[in-house]
């Protein structure tokens, strides 16, 4: 099983995680906030979670 970490673009420690053919969203204190099978919706889901906390996201 293949486990690649990529930071996440957000200020606050969010990040994606691959694992497999799945991508998991996880805070700097570990919580996870949600599966997905598509890298994009990934990061769409990091970006909401971002703007919600108050940080910008860069593009």
């Amino acid at each position: 099983m293949t486990t690649q970490h990529a930071p996440a673009h957000s200020p606050d420690g969010l990040r994606i995680q691959q694992i497999a053919d799945r991508f998991e969203v996880y805070n700097s204190s570990g919580e996870f906030f949600g599966t997905y099978l598509v890298r994009t919706a990934a990061e769409k889901r990091v970006a909401l979670l971002a703007q919600r906390a108050g940080h910008p996201v860069p593009r």
